[in-house]
């Protein structure tokens, strides 16, 4: 497992004086499987922001292996398995947001090759997909897709990738509001985990 602090989901309710900051976005990105250049990206998710209107708050990203991010798809999702991306909404106001977006670098290498495309491409959709589920849009109905499949091509043009027609992250559970309450987990898990055992008293 890389040794990646992931979302502390801590800030539940920030305070006046920490909602007038202005926006941050940090990236934590320690893994060596999948190389690609974070300047740019940075300067993408922060035009996503600025598009949806919002210049204050904090935007964490961490890029996790699938022992993480299936530790935290168990937790909030009750699904036991790796997952792509997952984001966290904690707070949000007009003009503020406070989240955070997690995606597996092992699901991205391991995916890219069914598309046709590089690893480094497929990990970066994780991350702007996850953070336009932050910023409200979603993929639940085939008109939210077909809007987030427009901005996920608009935002990885602007990477200098060429967005992949076959590669769609589509109805994806990947979305988690305020206090890890679930938004796009309507069937139930599909591999829940199984029930902790009572610790012996």
């Amino acid at each position: 497992m890389l040794d990646v602090s992931v979302p502390s989901l801590l800030v539940l309710n920030p305070s006046p004086l920490v909602k007038s900051v202005p926006l941050a976005i940090t990236v934590a990105n320690p893994q060596k499987l999948i190389r690609f250049d974070l300047r740019p990206l940075r300067k993408v998710l922060r035009q996503i922001v600025r598009d949806a209107g919002i210049d204050r708050g904090s935007i964490g990203f961490a890029v996790v292996d699938d022992a993480a991010i299936t530790a935290l798809h168990g937790r909030y999702l009750g699904d036991c398995r790796p997952t792509d991306v997952l984001s966290f909404v904690l707070e949000s106001a007009p003009g503020y947001l406070e989240g955070e977006v997690v995606v597996s670098a092992e699901t991205a290498a391991r995916t890219a090759p069914e598309y046709g495309w590089p690893a480094a491409a497929e990990l970066q959709l994780y991350l702007l997909h996850g953070l336009l589920h932050l910023v409200g849009y979603n993929d639940r109905t085939p008109r939210q897709c077909r809007e987030m499949r427009k901005q996920e091509r608009h935002y990885l043009e602007q990477l200098g990738i060429d967005y992949q027609e076959s590669r769609l992250i589509v109805g994806s559970r990947s979305s988690v509001e305020k206090k890890a309450r679930p938004t796009n987990h309507d069937q139930g898990p599909t591999n829940p985990c199984p029930p902790k055992k009572p610790r012996p008293s």
